[in-house]
Parts: C-alpha cells; sequence; structure tokens
C-alpha cells in the first residue's frame, strides 16, 4: 500500500486512519440514536420549562373553589364554572376522570370542555405503550419525541402542545399517571389567561 514507508510509519498512519473511522462511526450512532424515543426519566432538568401564571385582574375578589380529589391533586377554578365527573366515559383503567369548564360553553365546539383531568396506575414510562396502542388520552401523539419536559407547582411531567396554548399534560406521583388534556378557545368566553392560571393551580398532593 505504501511501498517506500517504513514500517513505524505505517503503523502511525493505520493508528490515525483507525481514530477516524472510529470518530466518524461514534458519530453516526449518536445521530442514529437522537431519532430513537427518549426515556422521560432521562429528560435534562435543565430544559424544563416551570408554569408560573399571574392571577388575572379579572378573577380579584371572584370566589375560587379547590377540587381536592381522592386521587392525589387538587385544582382551583371560579365558583361560577361546573366540574363534572367523566371517569364512566373512559377506558377501564382509569381510576378517575373529572373536566372542568366555564359555566357557558358554546355548543357548536367540537371540545365541550377546557381541561380533562384523568388519573390511572402507570408510570411516565408506560406512555409509550399508550401511544403504541392508540390509547385515547395520547391520540394525537406520534411518538415519544414530541413530548417535552415540563414542572407544574413541583412536579415534573411531560407535555405536548397541541395549538398553543392547548396541550397534553402528562405527571406521575406514588404509581399514578396523572393526564390534562387541556383545550384552550376563544368561545369559552373567558381569557387565554384566565385558563392558564387555573391549569397552574393544578397540584398533586401527597395523600
Amino acid at each position: 500500500m505504501f511501498p517506500s514507508m517504513d514500517k513505524k510509519t505505517k503503523s502511525i498512519i493505520a493508528i490515525v486512519l483507525g481514530v477516524i473511522l472510529g470518530v466518524v462511526v461514534w458519530n453516526f450512532l449518536r445521530e442514529d440514536k437522537s431519532t430513537q424515543l427518549p426515556i422521560p426519566n432521562e429528560i435534562s432538568r435543565t430544559e424544563t420549562g416551570i408554569i408560573s401564571i399571574e392571577k388575572p385582574a379579572s378573577f380579584e375578589g371572584v370566589e375560587m373553589v379547590t377540587y381536592e380529589s381522592p386521587y392525589g391533586y387538587e385544582i382551583t377554578y371560579p365558583n361560577t364554572w361546573n366540574l363534572k365527573d367523566k371517569t364512566n366515559v373512559f377506558y377501564k383503567k382509569v381510576l378517575s376522570a373529572v373536566d372542568i369548564e366555564p359555566m357557558e360553553v358554546a355548543p357548536y365546539r367540537d371540545i365541550d370542555y377546557l381541561m380533562l383531568i384523568s388519573v390511572e396506575e402507570g408510570f411516565l414510562d408506560d406512555l409509550e405503550e399508550q401511544i403504541n396502542s392508540g390509547e385515547q388520552a395520547v391520540r394525537n401523539i406520534r411518538n415519544m419525541s414530541e413530548l417535552e419536559p415540563v414542572i407544574l407547582n413541583g412536579s415534573m411531567g411531560l407535555r405536548k402542545i397541541l395549538r398553543s396554548p392547548s396541550a397534553y399534560y402528562f405527571f406521575e406521583k406514588n404509581g399514578r399517571l396523572y393526564g390534562i388534556n387541556f383545550f384552550y378557545d376563544p368561545s369559552l368566553k373567558i381569557s387565554e389567561q384566565e385558563a392558564l392560571w387555573v391549569l397552574s393551580t393544578f397540584k398533586i398532593t401527597e395523600r
């Protein structure tokens, strides 16, 4: 191959070529890995978005209700809004499901709530299996790479932005998976800040 070179020079060239080949292969494998589904527990805490919404001036003086679920979470909303139990319309794995909506909901809306909160036995790692099986709660999520990390009142979870500010949220604690389907629409006759503030009061409790 290199007839005019001595053995030592040939060895050095072989080592250099080997190092270059190794770097090329390593970069290829690293790029290929990035296309795989991320593991939620490995998400960097430094990339996490924290949800914090200032209470709207329109809510000053408005009586609020805090719903304390026996399934380990609470959420606060104006006492003129509705909270409905929707557990019976979900698949059997769901322990609890409630929706929250303003008193007046436009009749032509495809979705008749502002947010739907569900609780089931499970973990964030179970989401991949749910996505692959086409469960209702994650029907618009094609793969785990569409989810981004988020923190809400100290609980770390995952979120998929739909048409901002609408999004899916998923949190985990004590072997339970908490899902929030949040769908804001101006036809609800509330402001985006009002809707987001109610969402921001969601808190997983210790019970």
